[in-house]
């Protein structure tokens, strides 16, 4: 394994559009970031070094993501508290990627995951790996999300 400072500056730009993706603001997907990097970097001697670094680290991000979620549903008047922040953003002039990370953040749990692997560039092999899903199902799932994407950002690109 590499020093901490050579995971970061690998892992970090990917690890922290995954985590925005999920959760949707930039300060809460930086927290969730920062926790990742140290937890990785506790639990380096766990890499077992079968998978790849990437995988291995979108795993601990995915699961903490996910872990955030259900604890941010949990508390009392998140839904309408996250409505309104959304609400706020909505009425601003927002740029091209946060867009589509509310896009993102629209879609199903699972696909979210595979579209943010997408983007990160993990090939769909190494996506079905994880997900222990076929590579075809991966695919098509995919060629779904993009169009699905394409729809909800449509409207927005006609204001």
């Amino acid at each position: 394994m590499t020093s901490f400072q050579q995971l970061y500056e690998t892992f970090w730009p990917r690890i922290y559009r995954l985590c925005l993706a999920y959760v949707g603001e930039r300060e809460w997907a930086r927290d969730v970031c920062q926790e990742c990097f140290e937890i990785a970097w506790r639990q380096r001697d766990q890499f077992r070094e079968e998978a790849q670094m990437s995988s291995w680290m979108f795993r601990i991000a995915v699961n903490l993501c996910l872990r955030q979620l259900k604890r941010a549903q949990k508390q009392a008047g998140w839904e309408a508290e996250h409505h309104e922040r959304q609400q706020v953003q909505g009425e601003r002039q927002v740029d091209l990627e946060l867009q589509l990370f509310k896009a993102i953040n629209q879609l199903p749990e699972i696909d979210r995951l595979l579209i943010s692997l997408q983007l990160e560039q993990v090939p769909q092999q190494q996506i079905a790996e994880m997900l222990d899903l076929s590579h075809a199902n991966v695919r098509v799932r995919i060629h779904r999300i993009k169009e699905q994407l394409t729809t909800l950002l449509a409207p927005q690109q006609i204001d």
